[in-house]
């Protein structure tokens, strides 16, 4: 599926393909810088279109045009940049920023981070987050592959196709979520989800990162939690309970325990080499 109508972009190669969206790698022609594309695939797949029923289709339909006024109205050094968008008769979807260095999960695939980037990837994770929370958005699906890591380092929250702004509530038929990273509220139809989801999310994906495992909330959680020191055991107990009224309401405990981290020099490659093979 390459991008028609629009001159000005060569595709270069398909970067990640979903269900019911496409992520491209674009040259712009005059400036030869690369940009990253989404599009929907469901406005020119007819098969797909056919495959579901009108309520899904027009709740998907819903959520791409959500998504793109949600990232419109956010601007965070830690949350992907849209430039422009792309509609015309058979292609639809939006150019964002090209987070050359890949996704946090294909970064922590091939070891290539060291010890301060772990810290310093969460703390700039807890002020995206922070920053959505603050303006009424809940994410709903903060995972590893939606997490990118531009040239320089920085961390991108990307792939809003599930956000949901104040006011608009969740679609009481759906079950959509990432296994191992979701709240297990999302897992339930006609469950109440609200930010605090995202907080679950975000100490599955601090779990992710330094044993390699998936957090499993149906699991006993002191026994998951055991490896971890007291730091980072006080942290991830309180965010990834199973009921969302015992979480935190908000991340400051994750910015209290990545500045005591810093401080005793806390190195996740060591821990790493120490639990592996768990």
């Amino acid at each position: 599926m390459k991008p028609r109508g629009y001159a000005q972009y060569s595709f270069v190669k398909s970067l990640r393909v979903g269900r019911y969206s496409e992520i491209q790698l674009l040259k712009h022609n005059d400036t030869r810088q690369f940009y990253a594309a989404k599009f929907f695939k469901i406005a020119n797949d007819q098969e797909l279109r056919q495959s579901l029923n009108e309520r899904d289709h027009q709740y998907l339909k819903d959520a791409f045009k959500r998504e793109v006024q949600l990232l419109k109205c956010t601007t965070h050094d830690y949350i992907i940049k849209l430039y422009e968008t792309i509609h015309d008769g058979n292609s639809e979807g939006y150019v964002m920023e090209y987070c050359h260095r890949g996704s946090i999960h294909d970064i922590r695939a091939y070891g290539q981070y060291t010890d301060i980037d772990f810290l310093e990837l969460m703390a700039q994770l807890v002020e995206a987050v922070s920053y959505l929370h603050n303006r009424g958005i809940t994410h709903r699906d903060i995972t590893p592959l939606n997490l990118l890591v531009a040239l320089d380092g920085t961390l991108r929250l990307c792939d809003f196709n599930f956000a949901l702004p104040k006011g608009v509530r969740r679609n009481p038929e759906s079950t959509w979520y990432t296994p191992g990273f979701s709240a297990p509220e999302l897992h339930k139809s006609k469950s109440a989800v609200d930010h605090r989801a995202d907080i679950y999310s975000v100490a599955a994906v601090w779990y992710f990162l330094l044993l390699e495992l998936e957090f499993d909330y149906k699991k006993d959680l002191e026994g998951q939690l055991e490896p971890f020191d007291d730091v980072n055991r006080r942290i991830l107990r309180a965010a990834l309970r199973a009921d969302p009224a015992e979480r935190p309401t908000d991340l400051s405990e994750f910015r209290e325990g990545i500045q005591e981290l810093k401080r005793t020099q806390f190195n996740p490659i060591h821990f790493l080499d120490a639990h592996a093979g768990l």
